[in-house]
């Protein structure tokens, strides 16, 4: 699925009152707050979530008339019939278990036992690829069983594809980090953790958070996996997926009817990673497995693809300057921003100072000039569009691990330091960098 945020549904409503409403209590009556309520109509292809008030009141926006199956957690779900009368349907739960899906890694992560290290190594070695509450939703019974999975995990891609033999193990196998990270999801990481510390960990939102209304649309069974999407400027969401038989392919949402479409490419297993619009809403996207830069042309549904430099791989995160270039971080061989000019299909290479720096996040600033991040090099870099020259920058925190990165309305630079547990921003006009600390020690903001 992927996911929009609206505070209202854009489909063809005649009526705006009345709504699906509810109260969730507990079984001695109290109303609870903070609890995500969904509706999705039969034979509809988008389902619709809201959370309840301080009273334990859920209201739906306006929907169509019709059948309902109306879910709160994963243990209870019943059929509402919504007509010009409206309708009501209470529930009774129990917290506990089956809320898991109302919890994140990062709450978990707070009440997690153990000093700071050793959270961070837990985070670091798990929780760079999928969230630490997958660990404590399905754990291990022994040291054994964490060792085995730990091994296997280390050699296969976020999509459990096997990595490339060149391709670097996605966990720190070393005697150093791998016996004690053992140690402590053995003794920590136990199958009664959940059932223990679940309403803990539960997110329940209150006041404006709560007010939030989302919608979620189901995708093609041909789509895979969705890494990226971008939204034109009429609503229409496209995104980067890989198909089902794992080609590369483009998919268009159209969120006022459900509808999707999809159009593969014959890359196969190409990896597409990032995805934005230019001035005539085509696409460009990073086939990052495929070396490839890939534009589909929204209006003749037809692709282009560009090799990447000779010696790089693994392209990115990009972004397209005023004159229509599209720049790019390539990770792997020769780490390095490239430009390419669509036009001739010329290549330039901007190699950072720092070798082996990981060039991450790209953004294209107001003036033209790149900016992108160096995870492993933990640098801040700008790249003068118009001569090329290159400057690094050092965040205030050392081995801060720059992540992703974009640009406010004023201009100002925020990017993630995603080993240090913080949020940045570095302001051109004075240089000036600020940094926010997120309080979840280990919490790897990305």
């Amino acid at each position: 699925m992927t996911a929009y945020s609206c505070t209202a549904t854009s489909r063809d409503v005649e009526q705006q009152e009345p709504a699906i409403t509810g109260i969730i209590r507990t079984s001695d009556g109290s109303p609870l707050y903070g609890i995500l309520v969904s509706a999705k109509g039969e034979g509809q292809k988008y389902t619709t979530s809201v959370i309840t008030d301080d009273r334990g009141l859920y209201e739906f926006p306006p929907l169509p008339f019709g059948s309902y199956r109306v879910s709160v957690g994963t243990l209870w779900s019943e059929k509402v019939n919504f007509t010009s009368s409206g309708a009501t349907q209470d529930f009774t739960v129990e917290l506990g278990p089956g809320f898991m899906t109302q919890t994140t890694g990062t709450s978990w992560l707070n009440l997690l036992p153990g000093t700071q290290e050793e959270k961070k190594r837990l985070s670091d070695s798990c929780g760079s690829c999928h969230s630490i509450w997958r660990l404590i939703d399905r754990p291990q019974t022994s040291k054994e069983g964490w060792s085995a999975l730990a091994r296997k995990m280390a050699r296969i891609t976020t999509t459990g594809e096997p990595l490339d033999p060149d391709a670097p193990y996605r966990l720190d196998l070393s005697e150093e980090n791998f016996n004690p990270l053992m140690g402590y999801l053995t003794k920590n990481i136990v199958p009664e953790l959940k059932e223990k510390q679940i309403v803990e960990a539960m997110v329940r939102p209150r006041g404006e958070a709560a007010r939030a209304v989302f919608t979620e649309w189901d995708l093609s069974a041909e789509v895979k996996l969705v890494k990226a999407t971008w939204t034109d400027s009429v609503g229409i969401i496209w995104f980067a997926a890989d198909a089902l038989d794992d080609f590369g392919a483009v998919g268009r949402l159209d969120p006022s009817t459900g509808e999707v479409k999809i159009w593969p490419t014959s890359l196969a297993k190409p990896t597409f990673h990032d995805i934005l619009g230019d001035s005539e809403e085509n696409l460009w996207i990073t086939a990052s497995t495929a070396n490839k830069i890939v534009k589909f042309d929204t209006s003749t549904y037809q692709y282009s693809m560009w090799d990447v430099p000779e010696a790089s791989r693994w392209a990115h995160t990009g972004d397209l300057d005023p004159d229509g270039n599209f720049w790019f971080t390539l990770q792997r061989g020769e780490e390095i921003v490239a430009k390419l000019e669509p036009g001739t299909g010329k290549m330039t290479r901007f190699p950072p100072m720092t070798k082996r720096s990981g060039p991450y996040g790209l953004v294209i600033d107001r003036s033209g000039d790149v900016w992108f991040t160096q995870l492993r090099g933990h640098k801040v870099s700008k790249i003068v569009r118009a001569t090329g020259q290159l400057t690094e920058f050092d965040p205030p925190t050392p081995r801060a691990g720059p992540r992703r990165i974009q640009m406010d309305s004023q201009g100002k630079l925020w990017f993630t330091e995603f080993f240090a547990d913080k949020i940045a921003r570095l302001d051109q006009a004075t240089m000036e960098f600020t940094e926010y600390d997120t309080g979840v020690p280990g919490g790897s903001p990305y």
